[in-house]
């Protein structure tokens, strides 16, 4: 096994003028890990301390990131930056995801330009359910042989 250290002169640069991410707390699930590095909170502190799907019935679970939480996605945006999301978001509750539903919590709306992917947390990725790009449900039938969603 290779143990060297990767070479991250950009991030060292960052570091080195005082820009340190040390207090993130790791979460062992995708949606509140996602949650924590899209907005650099708490996973509960942003209503995600579970799966998006499931929501619990306590305050900090109902898996829906709220509009205060500004994600990095949305802070680039406002600088300028193009921003792009490609694969599974799980960020956003079950009965949120379907076309007809309010799109305020999906990833066009949470300041990605471009999204291709997956709203919710599972799909096979060799013929995936429901793939989208940006706010379209994407009508395919059929994927090319090989094909496979990243």
């Amino acid at each position: 096994m290779d143990t060297r250290e990767i070479d991250t002169p950009h991030l060292d640069a960052l570091a080195a003028r005082g820009l340190r991410f040390n207090h993130y707390t790791t979460h062992p699930i995708c949606s509140p890990a996602r949650a924590a590095l899209l907005t650099g909170r708490n996973a509960h502190a942003v209503e995600t301390g579970w799966v998006a799907n499931n929501h619990a019935g306590f305050p900090g679970y109902s898996g829906a990131l709220p509009l205060d939480a500004a994600t990095l996605a949305e802070t680039l945006r406002a600088q300028g930056y193009t921003t792009v999301m490609v694969g599974k978001w799980h960020n956003t509750p079950g009965y949120l995801t379907r076309p007809s539903s309010p799109k305020d919590s999906w990833p066009s709306q949470r300041g990605f330009d471009y999204f291709y992917g997956f709203l919710g947390g599972e799909t096979n990725f060799f013929f995936p359910a429901r793939l989208m790009l940006g706010n379209a449900l994407l009508p395919i039938d059929e994927y090319p042989d090989g094909y496979y969603t990243t």
